[in-house]
């Protein structure tokens, strides 16, 4: 088995994590920066790990239409690719991700991307607040923002911001019935494992923002039919999705099909998320041929 994982400009904890672990197991693996990849023979590979994080597509080097295309040879080529191309549309394209699961009948918050303000309170006037306002690409709780009235969005909004990307989109507020979401974790049709996150302020989940995080022993039948039927609609091998319980059921507000990690997780977890990563990975893919059906 060999193994290849795509980065961008600098690996991170979990690039460097994949790297030891896949080795410890005698697994040849390297690690190709995404300005090699058109010199790169992925035919050479049983596995391709897609790690280029959306929090950067926007980079202003970084072409994400040209990415996009290579990662549809590497599966025209029959190597497998986790993450498919189509779930990396969804990865780097909220609005794309809510509309897929919402035609998979999977319930989520209402979306629409948007590029000024006006659009904003528009949205605001036919669906009412609160409302969240995110970048279309990006993560790690940048920029995002809550506004409980039409007159708090400001007309400067997006001078303020500092996310790279060009546009943002506006959401319904899923309202947690709970005082946490979840962040469940996901290979193939197995819940790998999952936490809950207290939620900041009353409504966002997130570690970089300040949520508490408590280790989930066992995921309730709804909860991991909902994450393993998003996961499957947006064409996804590994993903890591964000839900909230609310009165009409488990709403999921994101799919993460590139989660991170950094060292601090061992502590939160008890354990490497990493390495049961590496584990799953090899006991689902060490013995299938190119070309199989995973997904």
């Amino acid at each position: 088995m060999k193994v290849g994982v795509l980065y961008y400009k600098n690996p991170q904890w979990t690039e460097e994590q994949l790297a030891y672990f896949f080795r410890k197991k005698g697994v040849s693996i390297d690690l190709i920066e995404c300005g090699d990849m058109a010199a790169t023979n992925f035919k050479n590979y049983n596995l391709i790990l897609n790690r280029i994080y959306a929090s950067v597509a926007n980079e202003n080097n970084f072409d994400f239409m040209d990415y996009i295309e290579t990662l549809k040879k590497i599966e025209k080529g029959g190597t497998i690719l986790i993450n498919s191309s189509f779930a990396s549309i969804c990865d780097y394209d909220k609005d794309i991700s809510s509309k897929t699961m919402r035609d998979s009948g999977i319930l989520n918050p209402i979306t629409k991307k948007v590029s000024n303000v006006e659009e904003i309170k528009n949205f605001i006037e036919s669906h009412n607040c609160p409302v969240i306002v995110k970048p279309n690409t990006g993560g790690r709780g940048i920029d995002i923002m809550k506004f409980s009235n039409i007159e708090e969005v400001p007309e400067d909004l997006f001078k303020k911001t500092h996310s790279h990307s060009d546009n943002f989109i506006v959401q319904t507020l899923a309202k947690s019935i709970e005082p946490w979401d979840y962040r469940v974790f996901v290979i193939g049709k197995e819940i790998l494992f999952a936490n809950s996150r207290t939620l900041v302020d009353g409504w966002l989940g997130s570690r970089s923002q300040g949520s508490k995080i408590k280790v989930i022993e066992e995921v309730d039948k709804e909860l991991k039919e909902t994450v393993i039927k998003a996961t499957k609609s947006i064409k996804s091998e590994m993903n890591s999705l964000d839900v909230v319980k609310t009165n009409e059921g488990y709403s999921v507000i994101e799919n993460n099909p590139t989660p991170n990690f950094n060292v601090e997780y061992e502590n939160i977890f008890g354990f490497n998320p990493v390495k049961k990563l590496v584990d799953s990975l090899i006991d689902k893919f060490s013995g299938k041929k190119d070309g199989e059906e995973h997904i």
